[in-house]
Formats: C-alpha cells, structure tokens, sequence
C-alpha cells in the first residue's frame, strides 16, 4: 500500500468533565488554594494542584501567570510549565460558531460565520447564494460548521494553497468522508488501485508471474486559515478497513521460502 498525498499528525487535547450524569459535581477548590498546593510537601498534591489547574485552562490563567512571581522553587517551576501548557492548548482551541434554529441562505449563514471567526469564507459565482436550507448551529467548531453547511447544501470546499480564505463550490461535491478534530478537517478525495502481473519474473512456488497489489490514498488535510502547516510527517495507520470489513493496512510477511514473493 502507498500513501501519495499528505499526512497529519495531530495532538489531541483531552477534557475531562468534572463529573457524570446522576452524580454530584465536587465543588471546585479555588484557584489560589491549588496554587499553593504546588509548594505542598506532598507530591501526590502537587500533582493533583497541577493537573487541575491546567483542566481550568483560560479560567486559571491569569492567576497562574501572576504566581510566576512566586518565590518558591518548586511552585515557580510548576507554574512556568503551566502557562506554556494552558496556552498551548487555548491556542489549539478553534474558533466557535453559533447560528440560531430557522431557514438561512447560504450567503447569510456564510456572513454570519466570517463575522464570529473574521475568517474569509466566501461563495463561488456558479453556486446560488440564496438557496435555503434549515440550519441550527450551537457553539460548535469553526469546521465544523463549515462541514453542515457543506452537508445541507451540498457543495464542496475548496482552499487554495498558499492563499487565505475557503470557498463554498460547486467544482467539488461534498465528500462522504470527511472527520473534523478542533482546528484540522481531513477528507479522504481518491483510492486508487493496482493490479499488476509481470509474468517475466517468479512468483509463489516458483511459478511465472510476480502479482503486485497497489492502493493509493489521497488525502486533503485543512487548518483554520489562523494556522500554517509547515511540516507533514508519514502517515500512521490504526485502523483502516473497507466496506466488507477487510482489512486495508498491509500485512507484513516473512519469507520462509526462497524465491517465494
């Protein structure tokens, strides 16, 4: 199997909520108490006071910051860690988008989107702006409003390289496979296959013939236009399988006969 075009690596941000549904939420413990727990003489504390600090993120922030002042060794080298990491991650955040229940055209509903992300989303000149469709939008990610709109009215996105701004077309349809994560939309485009004999050489069993399979991918990886992809790893399968259950990842085997392909 080859891969042609594109691969991502992503770092995922967990969250996890405060507490599950039927059960009580424990009352949070002040921001400038967990401060001073960093300095603790209990590791397990500090541990705790660090880890829910930077679950409180944009709300700890400006406390955190402010106790980088603090004489302590050990509180000033947690908290140090703790600004980089808590602003790593509000600057990961996308941008979010709300559009109230009722029937939008597109053009509205793009309008609406460029102005609470101030993001240049525009519509192509063959698609009709002012077609209608029902839409409800609430708090969700920047791509992940672009990926409904692209859903109800059934157009494709299109982003030049190299040039801010993510146009609504009709050049492209909207792709069946397409996965938001945060601030990155990915959307599988091509498979290509391959089926190649060359009876010139040996295959199994030292029979005429060496078969060869090929399946190429092609990719199409997105950024909100606030970020700018400057490298792209290799690609790493988990999982891949088609729409029989088969097995898409390429099997590894070990030749134990010679001459055997």
């Amino acid at each position: 199997m080859r891969i042609t075009r594109l691969a991502l690596s992503l770092v995922l941000l967990a969250f996890v909520p405060a507490g599950s549904r039927g059960q009580p939420v424990p009352t949070a413990k002040p921001i400038g108490e967990l401060i001073a727990d960093l300095g603790s003489k209990d590791f397990a504390a500090r541990e705790a006071a660090s880890a829910a600090l930077l679950t409180r993120g944009r709300e700890a922030l400006p406390a955190v910051r402010q106790a980088l002042k603090n004489p302590n060794p050990e509180v000033n080298r947690r908290v140090r860690q703790l600004v980089d990491k808590i602003e790593l991650r509000l600057a990961m955040e996308p941008k979010r988008v709300t559009l109230k229940r009722g029937t939008w055209t597109l053009a509205d509903a793009v309008a609406a989107i460029r102005k609470q992300t101030g993001y240049e989303l525009t519509i192509a000149k063959q698609v009709a702006p002012l077609a209608e469709r029902e839409i409800a939008l609430n708090d969700v990610p920047f791509w992940e409003a672009v990926e409904q709109l692209s859903k109800a009215w059934g157009h494709g996105i299109h982003a030049q390289r190299f040039v801010d701004g993510i146009q609504f077309t009709d050049e492209r349809a909207h792709g069946p496979f397409v996965a938001t994560d945060g601030a990155f939309r990915l959307q599988l485009l091509k498979i290509h296959q391959d089926r190649d004999i060359d009876f010139a050489g040996r295959g199994a069993n030292q029979g005429p013939g060496v078969r060869e399979r090929k399946t190429t991918f092609t990719f199409e990886v997105l950024a909100e236009p606030r970020f700018i992809i400057l490298d792209i790893e290799p690609v790493q399968w988990v999982k891949a399988v088609d729409d029989r259950g088969d097995n898409l990842v390429p099997v590894v085997v070990n030749k134990t006969t010679p001459g055997e392909d």
